[in-house]
């Protein structure tokens, strides 16, 4: 059984992927959860969780870019774009979406603005 998920996982550690227990779960590996245990700076963890995080705004219109990190006070800039830039629900999708992902991937991000 091991050598089926080694081989599983080093064939789709780049996209991410899913596989069943011997008891039937289902487990879900995701890229940006993995990205955790390999060996990247905070700053590269946060700029990938954005891609990771970047479809699902562009299948909305929007759209979003690092702009910075500042590692002393947890603060990760980054800048809506297209439909996201003006939309209503833009504070939501920044705290709820962006900043909460974020917070899983680098604990030490403390907040997340729009500049």
């Amino acid at each position: 059984m091991s050598s089926v998920f080694e081989f599983g996982f080093a064939q789709n550690l780049e996209k991410g992927f899913s596989f069943f227990t011997p008891t039937g779960t289902k487990i879900f590996f995701i890229k940006f959860l993995i990205i955790n245990f390999l060996n990247m700076t905070k700053e590269e963890k946060i700029k990938e969780a954005l891609e990771e995080i970047r479809p699902s705004l562009q299948s909305d219109g929007g759209d979003v870019q690092f702009i910075s990190w500042d590692e002393k006070t947890g603060l990760v800039q980054v800048q809506l774009l297209g439909m996201c830039s003006g939309c209503p629900m833009a504070g939501v999708t920044l705290k709820d979406g962006i900043e909460k992902q974020l917070k899983k991937v680098v604990p030490e991000v403390k907040n997340v603005e729009n500049v």
